[in-house]
């Protein structure tokens, strides 16, 4: 008996719907994922309790075989640098062991971007576990989210912190919009449950995330090698050589920036903004300006991948914020010496298959924070 082809579409397309949502509801991101950033999304977050960091509150995640973002981008296999993850948050969603906030208030808050919040390395190698641990200062990390001049307010009542330093880092390749001044929501020590926080996890999960459609892709991934099938996203993702024949990754946003028009008025605004609610309550703040990788090492490639030079941008943006008396410490200068000497040694300040910084480069940030804004050293 022959089935017509119609039906057996239909229930081919049924079948797939209820595996697809029976995944959706019962296998971690995690399981699939191949870093901490996708699995820990907040986003995805099926709890009663609302998280207003970048990440599920109360979670871990470990991974001993992750690697890098711009290789998983472009299916670069040979270009995997291979490394351990691991990624713990407490109840607010954000990247702290969860007894931090039984230890309010921090002497240093840090904000900015995911290189703060510590993309692609360990728990022990963040920028603000490195920092405390070179300080003995407390410090909390609260990074991972844009738009800070809206959250920043409530998020220091949150951690009763009337004196100390906010240092907010900001990476060349973005600009510092004008957002939204309104408050923003910040969980506080006593959550009530919220049935909506609990609805808005699920629709989010079942709308964006399907398990069964990642194992897909990573079968579909063998192929696309650029010999059976073409390499995907390769316009987003640019190989370089370096002097030592090491090739290394770049992003073709960073290549970009150099010569996109920056409005660098609109970022002193948000930052001076930012300085002076801080000085009301009594905080110092410092901006810490992280340079791209390209920036670094385009002196150091057999072949330039750009005809223009990097660094204008924060250049001008750290001598309007040194004119308006705000902390910066400017990242360029120190990390081009250190990639110059380290390349001899074959060491690196960001990984070989992504765009974020490793723990050596990390290390180095701090050391610099240290000398320049005069924090204490530890004697550990």
């Amino acid at each position: 008996m022959k089935v017509p082809f119609g039906k057996a579409a239909v229930v081919v397309v049924v079948i797939y719907g209820a595996i697809d949502i029976t995944c959706r509801l019962l296998i971690p991101l995690e399981k699939v994922s191949f870093r901490a950033w996708e699995a820990m999304s907040r986003y995805q977050s099926i709890s009663l309790y609302r998280p207003s960091g970048p990440f599920m509150a109360n979670k871990y995640y470990e991974n001993y075989h992750t690697y890098g973002e711009l290789a998983h981008i472009g299916n670069l296999k040979q270009l995997r640098q291979y490394r351990k993850e691991r990624l713990r948050t407490d109840s607010c969603g954000n990247r702290n062991a969860p007894d931090k906030l039984k230890q309010l208030p921090p002497d240093i808050l840090m904000v900015g971007t995911s290189f703060t919040a510590g993309s692609g390395v360990d728990d022990d190698d963040t920028l603000p576990v490195q920092l405390e641990r070179m300080t003995g200062l407390k410090t909390y990390n609260a990074a991972g989210l844009l738009q800070p001049d809206s959250w920043i307010d409530p998020l220091i009542s949150r951690l009763k912190m009337t004196k100390g330093l906010v240092m907010l880092e900001h990476i060349e390749r973005w600009d510092i919009k004008e957002g939204s001044t309104k408050t923003s929501y910040i969980c506080s020590d006593e959550q009530e449950p919220n049935i909506w926080a609990f609805i808005n996890g699920l629709l989010w999960r079942m709308r964006y995330v399907s398990p069964l459609r990642l194992l897909g892709k990573k079968v579909i991934n063998l192929f696309q090698n650029g010999t059976i099938l073409p390499t995907p996203n390769k316009d987003e993702v640019l190989i370089g050589e370096l002097n030592n024949g090491q090739k290394t990754l770049f992003s073709s946003e960073e290549i970009e920036s150099i010569t996109r028009k920056r409005n660098i008025d609109a970022s002193v605004r948000v930052l001076s903004r930012i300085a002076s609610l801080l000085k009301e309550k009594g905080l110092d703040f410092a901006v810490l300006l992280v340079p791209n990788k390209y920036t670094i090492y385009q002196s150091l490639l057999k072949k330039s991948l750009s005809d223009e030079i990097d660094g204008e941008y924060f250049l001008q943006l750290e001598q309007k914020l040194l004119e308006k008396n705000i902390m910066v410490v400017n990242l360029t200068n120190i990390f081009k010496q250190f990639s110059i000497k380290l390349i001899t040694e074959n060491k690196y300040l960001y990984w070989l298959d992504d765009t974020h910084w490793n723990p050596i480069g990390i290390k180095i940030a701090s050391e610099e924070l240290i000398k320049r804004l005069g924090l204490p050293k530890s004697n550990q």
